[in-house]
């Protein structure tokens, strides 16, 4: 008995024991670490905890420069030490904490990430990455990426983080705040206003276009249609003064400025003075990505790729084609061929973005969490022929609908038709919004459009077009925009 009493542990005994064991374990390891690991074990779990407890929170790409500035002068002050004092092990440590900072954040967006528990699909290096992304738009081209993400992974797809598009400065139709947005909306409002639009001023510069234009197919010369729209359009912003991009407009607008509020000069900087003045708003922001910079580009390079429906136009038009002191009428072929321009090509291709609320949105059976970057993709939208409802990235959402139920027939294909005659080609007629829906629609929507029946009507009545040839009709498609045309005098 007492040898076997002798041999029992008790529970208590037995539990001290191995508590004991692991301390002096642990107290073995802590001390066999030397200081130098000790301080990577430091730097590593000081990168870790500020992810987990800072970075993970927030939009942090607007403190960008801030924070490299901050690791910059820590880099610097290590690498210092280590010259002036021997000191690596400070340098050590912060690659270390650099090091614990990208593993923490790498994993968390590989399996941790909200959208990932959600189960959005998408390309692998999406979860923690934007540079594939960016490669792949390198050349302009990132609706056509847009569209083969769409065809791959179907109606959801997760294409990393997407933040303002160029910060710091701040595009109207990029502002995702909307009380940001609504009050600069206030703030332009007057200037675009229709009894503002300089009509007589455009139209002597319609009268340049069509000079120019007369000029060169006399000749017989190939003409680059696309160039000539181009510098058309940037004289017509030069009017309003909507758009300033080089340095001499730096002086030409300090020169505007100085002249001040003048009643007979309403332009745009007339309205911005004008705010100013009354303390409500700085006349320092100016709306970039204008919209209407782009319009009239967009009729001849589709009707030049479609030449029956184009020499229709005409014929279909006919006295409704204004000339030097006439307004369009109403015009509707003319507007026909507009909208199913801008349906093919909308001047945002990717569409705008949109940032979900405290909640998240369901659609359907399908919960975007909250404070999502969504975005809808225009150019895939306009050609949809399966299923109408817009789909959006972060996320980009298209949900699943019966089989018939699409948005256009024949989506990739130029048909005016659509929008006169042939309604029933519009299946949706939802899906076509050139200028966006609701409060964050183009502010310049109404200009635009008359810019371009003012615009495409001489040209459409008076010329005719067609694509030099094969090889260049297949490299307007690949190329989605840019394309040289054959302009001549109708026989």
């Amino acid at each position: 008995m007492r040898e076997a009493y002798s041999s029992y542990q008790a529970p208590g005994r037995n539990a001290w024991q191995l508590g004991t064991k692991l301390s002096s374990h642990t107290i073995m390891l802590v001390h066999s670490l030397t200081s130098q690991e000790f301080l990577w074990a430091g730097g590593a779990l000081s990168g870790v905890a500020i992810h987990l407890t800072l970075f993970i929170r927030g939009e942090w790409h607007v403190h960008a420069p801030e924070i490299l500035c901050a690791y910059g002068a820590l880099v610097a002050v290590s690498t210092l030490a280590g010259i002036l004092y021997e000191a690596t092990i400070i340098g050590q440590a912060l690659a270390c904490h650099l090091l614990g900072l990208t593993a923490s954040i790498i994993t968390y967006r590989i399996f941790f990430h909200r959208l990932t528990r959600a189960g959005f699909p998408g390309p692998f290096w999406a979860r923690f990455t934007k540079l594939g992304h960016v490669w792949y738009f390198r050349h302009s081209k990132n609706n056509l990426y847009l569209d083969e993400l769409n065809a791959k992974y179907g109606d959801v797809v997760r294409t990393a983080e997407f933040y303002d598009l160029i910060w710091p400065e701040m595009a109207l139709f990029a502002a995702r705040d909307r009380s940001v947005h609504s009050r600069r909306r206030r703030d332009w409002q007057p200037a675009f206003s229709p009894q503002d639009i300089i009509e007589e001023k455009v139209l002597l510069h319609i009268e340049e276009l069509d000079q120019q234009l007369e000029l060169k197919a006399k000749s017989g010369a190939v003409v680059n249609v696309i160039d000539f729209l181009l510098w058309f359009t940037f004289d017509l912003m030069v009017i309003k003064d909507w758009y300033e991009s080089v340095d001499w407009c730096q002086e030409q607008i300090q020169a505007r400025l100085a002249k001040g509020p003048a009643p007979e000069l309403r332009d745009l900087t007339y309205y911005i003075m004008e705010k100013e003045k009354e303390n409500k708003v700085d006349a320092g922001p100016w709306l970039r990505g204008d919209t209407n910079r782009a319009s009239p580009r967009r009729g001849p390079p589709r009707a030049g790729a479609a030449p029956r429906a184009y020499r229709q136009a005409p014929r279909r038009a006919g006295r409704h084609m204004p000339n030097r002191h006439q307004r369009p009428g109403r015009a509707p072929h003319l507007n026909a061929v507009i909208q199913e321009a801008m349906r093919l090509h909308p001047f945002l291709p990717i569409g705008g973005i949109r940032k979900t609320t405290d909640t998240g949105v369901t659609i359907r059976d399908v919960h975007i969490p909250p404070h999502t970057t969504v975005l809808t993709p225009l150019y895939t939208i306009s050609r949809r022929e399966s299923r109408p409802i817009p789909y959006l990235t972060d996320i980009k959402l298209t949900l699943k609908c019966h089989p018939g139920e699409d948005c256009f027939e024949q989506g990739s294909s130029f048909i005016p038709d659509r929008w006169t005659t042939r309604p029933e080609m519009v299946r949706n007629a939802a899906a076509h919004a050139p200028f966006s829906l609701g409060k964050y629609n183009c502010i310049g929507q109404h200009l635009a459009m008359r810019m371009m029946r003012y615009t495409l009507a001489p040209v459409i009545k008076k010329y005719s077009q067609s694509v030099t040839s094969r090889e260049i009709c297949f490299w307007f498609w690949k190329t989605y925009y840019q394309n040289l045309r054959t302009i001549s005098l109708p026989s």
